[in-house]
């Protein structure tokens, strides 16, 4: 029995194996997928990380259109698809093969409107507020050195984007850090302890959550 085209009818035997009763060029034609016009993105106009899923992420715009569109698109098994800036437009790019018995490969490409808004995440809204959960107090040497130490050791206790320091105060005789954690707290009063300093710490309780989380301030005071 000869096989054709539904649509055109070409024979099979002149236009090659069939794919879900079409010829290949009927079912290149024919293929259809319902692509977003546009993306939404939330971006921190502070520190330009972008929202995705509920989380301050700090990744590139196209990685962020990447996770909005996942949560768009469905596309058919045997297809992926990644975005590109091409001339200053963002293109969605759809890349693949379907089809049976015969695999066809595919390939699409439309520009998404990207429409951005701006707000502050959550670390920086601590920052600008001068946020801290720990204070450390140093006494017997010059604020000054107290600074240097700071910058000498900055790579070693900013291990996170969580840790920052919200202010130093200097005084006539050391200086008073307040630090975002109390694990910054402690990591900056083991530096002062390695050089020889004596450490003492405080706590006290500032809050509760409604499960009955407690939350501290805790001073470390460092003395030479």
């Amino acid at each position: 029995m000869r096989r054709f085209c539904y649509k055109c009818g070409a024979l099979e035997k002149d236009a090659g194996p069939l794919v879900e009763g079409l010829c290949q060029r009927c079912f290149r034609e024919s293929f259809r997928l319902e692509l977003p016009d546009k993306v939404e993105l939330t971006s921190c106009k502070i520190c330009g990380s972008f929202l995705i899923r509920g989380e301050w992420m700090k990744v590139t715009k196209e990685e962020a259109v990447m996770a909005e569109l996942n949560k768009k698109m469905r596309l058919p098994d045997g297809l992926k698809f990644e975005v590109k800036t091409k001339d200053g437009t963002e293109m969605i790019c759809v890349f693949g093969s379907v089809g049976e018995p015969r695999k066809i490969p595919i390939e699409i490409e439309k520009p998404v409107k990207i429409e951005k808004r701006f707000m502050t995440c959550k670390l920086c809204s601590l920052r600008k507020a001068g946020y801290y959960e720990a204070i450390v107090q140093v006494r017997g040497i010059p604020s000054q050195e107290i600074s240097k130490i700071l910058r000498k050791s900055k790579d070693d206790l900013l291990i996170s984007e969580e840790d920052f320091i919200s202010e130093f105060v200097p005084l006539e005789n050391g200086a008073d850090i307040y630090v975002s954690n109390i694990s910054l707290g402690r990591r900056l009063s083991s530096v002062f302890k390695g050089m020889g300093a004596r450490i003492t710490s405080t706590s006290k309780l500032i809050s509760q959550t409604k499960d009955g989380k407690k939350r501290y301030r805790v001073t470390f005071l460092v003395r030479f």
